[in-house]
């Protein structure tokens, strides 16, 4: 790789970030030194300073799903009540879908998707696939991750409710939403009818998929 290569290469500017952070309890020297590495990282993914160094923490044991905010002030060299100083930081990696969190009763753990990792190995910035004007297929698709993602305690309540109202909002030109818009149903029962439409879809899918296996069983016996 020639030095030219390198210096635009993402993923060797995050290496840099990682390197010259540790042990550096992110004081402003060390800001000023990576300054050179921070800069095109920041401009590129359209993050703050600050935001652009956790990152970096959090890609350098992407693999791992379970990243706590202790194993970020490990590698930083600092105590776990300075990375609290910054979770407003963290939080808006997570809203623009950087990272993901899972929330227990006794734990946040966090881990980066692996459409992430591709996006900065090609030297990009990562964008959400699209969810305006998706067909019904796609659009129960989308639906289906984000209670998934609620599930699997990576999508608080409220952000559900922001998800699924975008996805709505996205997507007028269903007939499907345009009914759910009729009813102005509350958020919490808009919420709900949504989760059950996903359940009765399920249960149509498998008692199609049993149909169609016991007609093909009763074919070939035949």
């Amino acid at each position: 790789m020639n030095n030219k290569t390198k210096t635009n290469n993402l993923l060797a500017h995050i290496e840099q970030i990682i390197m010259l952070s540790e042990s550096s309890g992110l004081n402003t020297d060390f800001f000023e030194k990576a300054k050179k590495h921070i800069n095109p990282v920041r401009k590129i993914l359209r993050i703050t300073d600050m935001q652009t160094v956790l990152f970096a923490h959090f890609v350098d044991k992407s693999d791992c799903d379970y990243i706590s905010l202790q194993d970020i002030a490990e590698s930083i060299k600092c105590r776990k009540v300075k990375v609290l100083q910054y979770m407003n930081e963290i939080d808006e990696l997570e809203k623009r879908r950087m990272i993901r969190c899972c929330r227990g009763s006794r734990s946040t753990n966090y881990r980066v998707p692996c459409e992430v990792l591709d996006a900065l190995r090609k030297n990009e910035e990562y964008k959400p696939v699209s969810r305006k004007g998706v067909t019904i297929d796609d659009f129960f698709d989308f639906l289906d991750r984000l209670f998934d993602e609620m599930n699997n305690n990576e999508l608080i309540h409220s952000l559900l409710l922001t998800e699924t109202d975008d996805l709505l909002e996205d997507n007028p030109q269903l007939q499907f939403t345009q009914q759910i818009n009729k009813y102005e149903l509350w958020p919490d029962n808009r919420l709900l009818l949504l989760r059950s439409a996903i359940f009765l879809l399920k249960m149509m899918m498998m008692i199609f998929a049993l149909a169609i296996s016991k007609i093909c069983f009763h074919v070939s016996v035949f």
